[in-house]
């Protein structure tokens, strides 16, 4: 009985951290964290991010940045793509909001009192690589995450962990022109 029991909780808690913090309304809403606030953003079902300037495919993206091709998610790019690991759903804030993606990492803040033997004991105990540190602020650091919902749920279980100021996923986000 206690067996059963037990299963069932673990059970429940492994469902509750899966989904990468998707809500289970159905909507494709997915929380994210700004500075410690939470935050909704909902994937655009028509389109995907590519990351990274590989050879030019025969199809023409929807959009292209530097560094970043929007694709309709019915183009055979994207088949290729997924296959090698470079896509992030495209996510809005809003229905007409700009568009979001997850090129892969995190930005993390950990208490600016810590050492720097701290925050390596801290990234070596979480299993977490350090991309780099931003010069600004103290204990501001990139680790590495994949790209896609991966790098949110990443964001998310530190964030929710306790142990950081604050945890967000590195944002891709187009730069509009003046």
């Amino acid at each position: 009985m206690i067996k059963h029991v037990l299963t069932a909780v673990i059970a429940g808690l492994l469902a509750g951290c899966t989904a990468f913090a998707q809500e289970k309304n159905g909507n494709n809403a997915y929380v994210w964290y700004e500075n410690g606030v939470p935050k909704k953003a909902w994937v655009d079902p028509e389109v995907v991010a590519e990351f990274g300037d590989r050879e030019e495919s025969v199809s023409r993206p929807y959009a292209k940045y530097d560094g970043v091709r929007i694709w309709k998610k019915e183009d055979q790019a994207v088949t290729r793509a997924k296959s090698e690991g470079r896509v992030s759903p495209v996510l809005r804030d809003s229905p007409d909001g700009p568009m979001r993606a997850l090129p892969g990492n995190v930005v993390v803040q950990l208490d600016p009192k810590w050492s720097d033997a701290d925050v390596n004991a801290w990234l070596a105990q979480n299993r977490l690589t350090e991309v780099r540190r931003l010069a600004f602020g103290k204990n501001i650091l990139i680790v590495g995450a994949p790209p896609g919902l991966a790098a949110l749920d990443l964001a998310n279980r530190l964030q929710q962990s306790g142990t950081v100021v604050f945890s967000e996923p590195e944002w891709w986000m187009p730069v509009r022109q003046r």
